[in-house]
């Protein structure tokens, strides 16, 4: 789970910020929405974070932020390269220095913290801690190229100590070191490192993170290869009357073109034979997959959809993915992100969740998740425009951000529990347009339009 996440100097944001998943204690409505803490140390941790702000705001740079900060921690730079970062532009001072991030996360029933600051050229600082409501155990801390241990790691002396003194040695100026104890298979030599790969196996494994152009998976494949998906997909869009009775798989035809025609050769070229039917190897998009058979001979297929006619005796029309609508293809990449937060824990984020989706059908999603992944450790935070949202009978105020650029230019991120003289049974949503919380944008004079015509306003 995520307690918290901050960055500071990267894109839009200048000075520190910070989102916090921590519920208030002052906060008593829709206890379902919280994540009970565990033991004395323990800390409650909310469900659900609803970001807002005006276009150009910075909502979506912050969850650029955590996502560029992901992939540094999973995909390390090459030992020559310089480290892919975005710092503040408007600031000259922000220039060369460096970037920082800080994740606080939750693994069971243990909290850390682990951060790191990087500029173009190396890696400024990194360090990881276990922490509580009143621990801070430092695990390891990394400045200016000096390592610390902390106790946790049970280092006294011998080969353990060793071998991790070497490998922190090894440690090149542009990597971070938890990326390189996976690499290096530290945890072999030094036991107590474990901690760290449970760490790292979070961001691999338990944080996604989705831009809105972002295409989740071949749904194809997984559709071809998973009965049951198939199925979860259909009756999720029957739900939402997109009109699509039910969800099939299709053979297709080899490409006729030249470009067709060599794909397939740089298929035959990458997918050596044998690979097991279901092996999604296309580039051609999340609605169609190349796969070799039993035999080894390469079949292509495709998603489709039915439809129901007006007179129900009639057989259904097929319909191609092409033809179906923005929303109806918007709604099938977040199923497999709707799935997995029912199943189990992890945490997504999801820019622009409305984007071509109606209003009900953005609350029923929300909805849908906060009724059914009761007892799941399972977070989604969102970016969105839809203020039909900002009611106090579905939403927490602590669950609820906004996102505003001062005259600096730079973004800072506010909470709702910020206003203390919320009156909780009011609409929130018309103090919001109303643009008390900030976040929204500033429509400036249009009277230049009429210039062009002699018109005056």
């Amino acid at each position: 789970m995520l307690v918290r996440f901050s960055v500071e100097n990267c894109l839009s944001f200048r000075d520190r910020v910070e989102l916090s998943m921590i519920a208030s204690e002052e906060v008593r409505d829709h206890p379902e929405h919280v994540i009970r803490a565990g033991g004395q140390e323990g800390i409650p941790v909310l469900k659900l974070g609803v970001m807002y702000g005006a276009n150009a705001s910075g909502k979506s740079n912050l969850v650029k932020a955590m996502l560029m900060a992901r992939d540094l921690i999973l995909y390390p730079q090459g030992v020559r390269r310089r480290i892919v970062r975005a710092p503040f532009k408007l600031d000259l001072a922000c220039r060369d220095a460096p970037t920082r991030f800080e994740f606080e996360i939750k693994l069971v029933d243990r909290c850390f913290a682990y951060g790191f600051s990087v500029s173009a050229e190396r890696v400024e600082e990194e360090w990881l801690f276990e922490v509580g409501r009143t621990v801070e155990d430092r695990i390891f801390e990394r400045k200016d190229g000096v390592f610390e241990w902390g106790e946790r790691l049970g280092l006294s002396s011998g080969v353990g100590k060793d071998f991790l003194e070497i490998t922190a040695r090894g440690t090149p100026a542009t990597h971070l070191f938890l990326t390189d104890c996976r690499e290096r298979n530290l945890h072999k030599a030094v036991p107590g490192v474990g901690v760290l790969l449970d760490v790292l196996r979070w961001f691999e494994e338990e944080l996604l993170i989705a831009l809105p152009d972002w295409v989740s998976e071949n749904i194809a494949s997984r559709a071809y290869s998973d009965e049951s998906f198939r199925r979860q997909l259909t009756h999720y869009l029957r739900s939402f009357d997109t009109g699509i009775e039910r969800i099939d798989i299709e053979d297709v035809e080899p490409p006729p073109s030249e470009f067709g025609r060599q794909f397939l050769k740089n298929f035959e070229f990458f997918a050596e034979p044998p690979i097991s039917d279901g092996y999604s190897g296309s580039h051609t998009g999340p609605y169609e997959f190349w796969a070799r058979d039993a035999e080894g001979a390469l079949r292509g297929r495709k998603l489709v959809s039915q439809h129901r006619r007006g007179d129900e005796s009639s057989p259904g029309a097929t319909f191609e993915m092409s033809e179906e609508s923005d929303g109806t293809r918007r709604l099938m990449q977040l199923v497999p992100a709707m799935i997995a937060m029912m199943e189990g824990g992890g945490v997504f984020v999801i820019d622009e969740l409305d984007r071509s989706l109606h209003a009900d059908i953005l609350h029923s999603y929300l909805a849908n998740f906060l009724k059914y992944s009761v007892g799941r450790s399972s977070q989604l935070i969102v970016t969105t425009h839809d203020t039909t949202l900002l009611r106090q009978d579905f939403l927490r105020r602590d669950e609820v951000w906004f996102v505003e650029k001062g005259k600096d230019q730079s973004s800072r991120l506010v909470a709702l529990e910020e206003y203390k003289d919320v009156d909780q049974s009011k609409d929130l949503q018309q103090d919001y347009l109303l643009g008390r919380f900030g976040g929204v944008p500033v429509i400036r004079d249009f009277s230049w339009l009429g210039e062009k015509h002699g018109e005056t306003a």
